[in-house]
Formats: C-alpha cells, sequence, structure tokens
C-alpha cells in the first residue's frame, strides 16, 4: 500500500512538472531567447523520466528487499484490495484520457510509430507511464 501511495504521489507530482513545461513553452520569444522557449517541455519531460525512473526504482528495490529479507503476512487484505482497485480505476481513466488527446495528432499512424515521431513528450510521457502502470499491475495481479 505504501508503493501505491508512493505511486500515487509521484504522478501528481510528475503531471505538476509537465504542466509547467508546457506552460513554459509557450511563452513567447525574448531578446535573450530569440528562438522561443518551444523546446523547453523537453527538458521537464526528461526531468520527469529521470524521476520516474531513479526514485521509483530505488523505492522497489528497497521495498523488494524489505519484504524479501523481513516477510509478514498481508494485513487488512480487503481494504488493500479496494484501493488498489480504485487506483486501477483512476490510473485507467488517465490512459483513456491521454488516448483522446493523442488520436487526433496520431492520425492514421500505428501507436508505435506516433512514439517514434511525435513531438509531444510530456503526452507520450503520461500514455507511456500509464500503460506500464497498468501492464504492471495486470502482471503482479
Amino acid at each position: 500500500m505504501l508503493a501505491e501511495a508512493i505511486h500515487s504521489f509521484a504522478d501528481c507530482g510528475n503531471q505538476v512538472l509537465l504542466l509547467v513545461g508546457m506552460k513554459r513553452s509557450e511563452k513567447e520569444a525574448t531578446h535573450k531567447h530569440p528562438m522561443g522557449f518551444g523546446r523547453e517541455s523537453y527538458i521537464w519531460s526528461m526531468m520527469v523520466a529521470i524521476i520516474l525512473f531513479s526514485v521509483g526504482g530505488l523505492f522497489s528495490i528497497y521495498e523488494g528487499w524489505t519484504r524479501y529479507t523481513n516477510p509478514h503476512e498481508v494485513e487488512n487484505a480487503g481494504i488493500a484490495l479496494f484501493i488498489l482497485l480504485i487506483a486501477t480505476s483512476l490510473e485507467y481513466f488517465s490512459l483513456k484520457g491521454a488516448l483522446a488527446a493523442m488520436a487526433a495528432e496520431k492520425g492514421e499512424r500505428s501507436l508505435w510509430q506516433w512514439f517514434r515521431e511525435t513531438h509531444s513528450s510530456e503526452l507520450m510521457v503520461v500514455t507511456g507511464e500509464d500503460i506500464a502502470a497498468l501492464a504492471d499491475w495486470s502482471l503482479h495481479s
């Protein structure tokens, strides 16, 4: 449950960082930045990806080692399953929204082709993270 709580908290933080990147990339060009700020969203998306993989990976390793060395019975399994069901539902709705936002941009291309060619890094991060989270949940249930 702690891992799911941290995952949900990290998702919220990542969405805030992506929103900041999107807003900053819309700024008009200045004398100091004559090419504008359009590519700034890539930097923020990269920071989100680094946070997802480094912090998430380190926490997973820590939790795995802790559970391996100190195993114990699951407490309140009904509540835990209910919370995981809610988290999975919210992840599904997030993915559904991301896929709807992606549909117009994607056009006739396959999902894989869109991932390779897109310039919408923030949409790619959200879609990829949602797919990975749902795939991880389905593999562990």
